[in-house]
């Protein structure tokens, strides 16, 4: 008797953990947006997108209108929106942004679809995006925007 209730328990543990390990978190997936912050670094500042690797795109950069940001809109502001596609999902719960900045206004989420983020950012008068890459290290890939 005491020796089934045993393998009772074990069968029950084993199936447990096969259960959920065939759930993977989807934060670890690949091509998922685990953080975006910005910081500061000697005179630049910059805006990093940690995403899970693989991920094979650093985004797509152009201006936009203000329309995002109708209640901070100030005379000689630009503004930015970068458009990220195939991010399997989105882990950001919430964004690390820096508050004192002196060239980076605003940054919010203004759109997200299944696959699709985009994200748009005021920058002060006459601060404009200097470099828009791409580094890696271990399993994460980041995209940088230097904002001078």
């Amino acid at each position: 008797m005491k020796q089934n209730s045993i393998k009772r328990y074990y069968l029950l543990f084993f199936l447990s953990a096969f259960f959920l390990s065939s759930y993977a978190q989807p934060c670890v997936q690949p091509g998922a947006l685990v953080s975006v912050r910005n910081f500061e670094a000697s005179n630049h500042e910059y805006l990093v997108f940690k995403f899970i690797k693989p991920y094979g795109e650093k985004g797509v950069l152009s201006k936009t209108t203000s329309d995002f940001f109708f209640d901070t809109k100030k005379e000689g502001t630009t503004y930015q929106k970068l458009v990220f596609n195939n991010v399997t999902h989105y882990c950001v719960n919430k964004l690390k942004f820096n508050n004192t900045s002196k060239k980076l206004l605003n940054f919010k989420v203004v759109q997200k679809d299944q696959l699709m983020i985009t994200y748009a950012f005021q920058l002060a008068a006459g601060v404009k995006v200097t470099a828009h890459y791409v580094s890696q290290h271990h399993n994460h890939y980041f995209v940088k925007i230097r904002i001078d």
